[in-house]
């Protein structure tokens, strides 16, 4: 008895990415200390508040279920150097 097995072949598209700086500025001269939800294009700020909790709950009245959460820090540190795994 042999099986026979039929393969699809798809042809995926290629992604490329893209990646480039962000201006987060303005984000952050706004919204030090908090936590902020991030549209998809990374730039439109959807909601800002004091937990994530908080942040999720109004972006999903705005309809966005699943936004980019960041805390925006409350000092600008320069960092140099590296870390190793």
């Amino acid at each position: 008895m042999y099986a026979v097995i039929l393969l699809h072949l798809v042809k995926l598209p290629v992604v490329k990415y893209v990646y480039m700086a962000v201006n987060w500025t303005h984000i952050y001269d706004k919204y030090k200390g908090l936590w902020v939800g991030l549209a998809d294009d990374e730039v439109t700020v959807v909601a800002s508040g004091k937990t994530v909790e908080e942040v999720m709950d109004k972006s999903k009245k705005k309809g966005l279920n699943l936004p980019i959460l960041f805390k925006v820090p409350t000092k600008i540190i320069p960092f140099i150097g590296s870390f190793n795994l």
